[in-house]
């Protein structure tokens, strides 16, 4: 339904999984001990740049980032983290400057960022707004049930979903976290900022 419209969810997504790949190919290489290379930099730059795509891809970047500077300051390699910084940095100003200089200016350009936010919370049902057990269900159900149109069929994927966690924490520990880390940080902004219904 998102992709058959002009709409950034579709390539947002596609962009954030591409910037997720590039990244965990890097943090191979940064947890290894080895220089980080300049792949993992490139990632991270990507990383900024696709924010400019869809806001919402930092939720799902953004933890790997982190994850890839953490590795990098406990090794000790404060130059490589700062040139990740760098590349994330310049990344996001290739699409910051030209939005800031098209809408006006930074003053103008806030002014237009603090109207659309305001039309995003206003008269929306969300989480963050008003958390009550009656829509923390709704909000789960919205997000893990319909989406598979038969309550049936969302039990079989749920259920599989969880044998296959289950199997990840007793065979592959590392994979678990690296698809928790992923996705779990998206999930909750999902929940609690976007519409319940």
């Amino acid at each position: 339904l998102t992709a058959n419209r002009p709409l950034s969810d579709a390539p947002g997504l596609v962009a954030a999984l591409v910037v997720q790949v590039m990244l965990l190919a890097g943090l191979r290489r940064v947890g290894d001990g080895t220089r980080a290379t300049a792949a993992w930099h490139w990632a991270v730059f990507a990383a900024g740049f696709i924010i400019g795509v869809r806001s919402q891809t930092l939720w799902l970047t953004v933890p790997f980032v982190l994850w890839g500077l953490l590795r990098l300051v406990r090794q000790r390699r404060t130059g490589d983290a700062v040139i990740a910084i760098g590349a994330g940095a310049g990344g996001a100003l290739l699409w910051f400057v030209p939005m800031v200089v098209l809408t006006g200016g930074i003053g103008r350009y806030i002014q237009a960022l603090g109207s659309q936010g305001a039309e995003d919370f206003a008269g929306v049902e969300m989480l963050a707004r008003s958390f009550t057990a009656r829509q923390l269900n709704v909000a789960l159900s919205q997000t893990f049930v319909a989406p598979w149109q038969w309550r049936t069929l969302a039990h079989v994927m749920l259920g599989l979903a969880l044998i296959g966690a289950w199997r990840l924490t007793r065979r592959q520990r590392p994979a678990l976290g690296i698809v928790l880390l992923g996705f779990v940080p998206y999930c909750l902004f999902h929940l609690a900022f976007h519409e319940t219904a």
